[in-house]
C-alpha cells in the first residue's frame, strides 16, 4: 500500500507541473513537445507567471545602453505582419530605435530593414531582445519550462530596485530578464552576444488606435 501511495503522489506532482506548462504553452502558442514529470519549484511557478505577463503586452517602450555608444529609446510593437493582397502574413514586430534604426521580426528572422545612426555593435536578434519586445522573450522562457531546462526565477536586484532574475542562453545570445517581485512587469534586461553587452529599461505601454496609429506612421518614415 505504501508503494502504491508514494506512486500516486508522484503522479499527482507530474499532473501538475504538466498543468503548469501545458497552460504556459498554449498562451505562448506552442505546440506540446515534452514535459518533466516533476513537481514544478517556486522559481519555475514565477517564471511561468512572468510569461504570462509578458504575454499581455503588444507595445513596450525603452532605454538601451552599450558601452561606447548613446543612450538608445526603442519601441517595439507586435502584431500581425502585412502579407500579400492585403492578408496578414502571421505574427511579428516592428522595432524602432530613436536614431533611425528599423528592424522587422517575422517568420523565425530578424531583418535590419534600416541603419541607424548609431551603427549599433549588437546583432538584429539580440537588439529584439534588448528593447525587451514580448514575444521573443515569452518564446524562450517557455522553450525552457517544456523542454525539461531549469527555468528559475531567482531574487535579484535591478539598478538599485528589489527584482526577479530569469537567465536564459541561446544559440546566439544569453540574457537576463528582470522583472518586479511582487506585479511581474519587466523592469530591463541585459544582453550579451559577440563580446557586447547592452542594458536596457523596459517599460510596457498601453496600446490605443492613436498610438498604433503613430508608431507605424513613425516607423513607415511618413
Amino acid at each position: 500500500m505504501r508503494t502504491g501511495t508514494r506512486r500516486a503522489g508522484a503522479a499527482a506532482g507530474g499532473a501538475l507541473v504538466c498543468l503548469l506548462v501545458a497552460a504556459v504553452v498554449l498562451a505562448a502558442g506552442y505546440g506540446v513537445q515534452r514535459v518533466a514529470l516533476r513537481a514544478p519549484t517556486a522559481g519555475e511557478k514565477l517564471t511561468a507567471r512572468s510569461v504570462g505577463v509578458l504575454l499581455r503586452y503588444r507595445y513596450v517602450e525603452s532605454d538601451l545602453r552599450v558601452a561606447g555608444q548613446p543612450t538608445l529609446k526603442a519601441r517595439c510593437l507586435q502584431g500581425w505582419m502585412p502579407g500579400q493582397n492585403g492578408e496578414p502574413a502571421g505574427r511579428g514586430a516592428r522595432l524602432f530605435l530613436s536614431d533611425g534604426e528599423r528592424l522587422l521580426s517575422g517568420d523565425r528572422r530578424v531583418v535590419r530593414i534600416y541603419r541607424g545612426r548609431t551603427g549599433t555593435l549588437l546583432s538584429p536578434v539580440a537588439e529584439l531582445e534588448l528593447a525587451g519586445c514580448p514575444r521573443p522573450l515569452s518564446d524562450h522562457l517557455s522553450a525552457r519550462l517544456i523542454g525539461g531546462k531549469r527555468a528559475q526565477a531567482t531574487p535579484a536586484m535591478f539598478e538599485g530596485k528589489p527584482a526577479l532574475r530569469m537567465h536564459v542562453r541561446t544559440t546566439r545570445t544569453r540574457f537576463d530578464l528582470y522583472v518586479d517581485r511582487h506585479t511581474l512587469l519587466p523592469l530591463g534586461l541585459r544582453v550579451a552576444a559577440d563580446g557586447v553587452v547592452g542594458v536596457s529599461h523596459v517599460r510596457p505601454l498601453k496600446l490605443t488606435p492613436a498610438e498604433k496609429r503613430k508608431f507605424l506612421e513613425l516607423f513607415n518614415g511618413s
